[in-house]
């Protein structure tokens, strides 16, 4: 019976832990490209996939609904026209 395949950057765990602590906004681009100059061969993807399973995070604070801006005009409402019409004539 086979097993699950290990994780290729498990022996690099102490590594990734140190620099997503060292720096906590670092992307996965910047980790991936790290891990290169290492000479670790890996993907995007497998990274990615080894910071969820470590249960690390790249995800960004959310900002709370009150504090996003409307994205329409005020009094134009959701959808439908935004031009003005004139009154009509007599």
């Amino acid at each position: 019976m086979v097993g699950k395949k290990p994780f290729s950057l498990g022996c690099e765990n102490a590594f990734i832990r140190a620099r997503v602590e060292e720096k906590p906004d670092i992307t996965g681009r910047e980790l991936l490209e790290e891990l290169n100059q290492r000479g670790i061969e890996v993907s995007y993807y497998g990274v990615w996939h080894f910071v969820g399973h470590v249960g690390l995070s790249y995800n960004k604070a959310c900002t709370p609904a009150n504090r996003i801006a409307r994205m329409w005009r005020a009094g134009g409402g959701k959808g439908g026209s935004t031009r003005t019409r004139s009154a009509p004539d007599d």
